[in-house]
């Protein structure tokens, strides 16, 4: 449990609080001699993460780096949010370069309509859905087998001639009819 004084002390040891009205640039210009220090060894260090081959970003905007002053202590969470940043990026980068490729690539698509259209061998499709599901499939597979079931030709089977087979052979075709119901 901590007491009263050591929280004040904490208070005092803490950095500017970035409120609505500051933004990270004014906070970072306005920093105390400690925390311009404690700066340029956060620099120093994101430089040393960056070239031992550590996941940090290519660029800390100010936010960043007010936050890595007044929230990460330890060199391991300053470490951890580094890698937090480094995945952000490659996110947003990766989904930019989708959105370019899927941009492109429907760019290429409305050409060559263009094209076809001004040839006039474009086909139009008016249809509702290209795409049919499996359970629509199923179930008219499903009708099909039923209208077979019922309009379809009845099968006879003659067993008049078991009296010729083995036991064997009658076990067997009791099996194959037993799987045809």
């Amino acid at each position: 449990m901590s007491s009263p004084l050591q929280d004040v002390k904490q208070l005092t040891n803490e950095t500017v609080c970035m409120d609505e009205e500051t933004s990270a640039a004014e906070v970072l210009a306005n920093l105390s001699p400690e925390d311009e220090k404690r700066f340029k060894v956060l620099k120093l260090e994101y430089d040393v993460f960056m070239s031992t081959g550590v996941r940090v970003p290519d660029n800390v905007s100010d936010e960043n780096w007010v936050y890595l002053l007044q929230k990460c202590p330890t060199p391991p969470s300053r470490e951890q949010y580094y890698r937090y940043l480094f995945k952000r990026e490659k996110t947003i980068e990766s989904v930019r370069r989708t959105r370019a490729a899927n941009r492109l690539a429907q760019e290429e698509k409305m050409k060559l309509m263009e094209q076809m259209k001004a040839d006039g061998t474009y086909e139009f499709l008016n249809t509702y859905r290209l795409r049919t599901s499996e359970t629509t499939m199923n179930t008219w597979y499903n009708n099909n087998l039923c209208y077979a079931l019922m309009n379809g030709p009845n099968v006879v089977l003659d067993f008049s001639w078991e009296d010729e087979m083995s036991e064997r052979e009658i076990r067997n075709l009791v099996k194959q009819v037993k799987l045809m119901q």
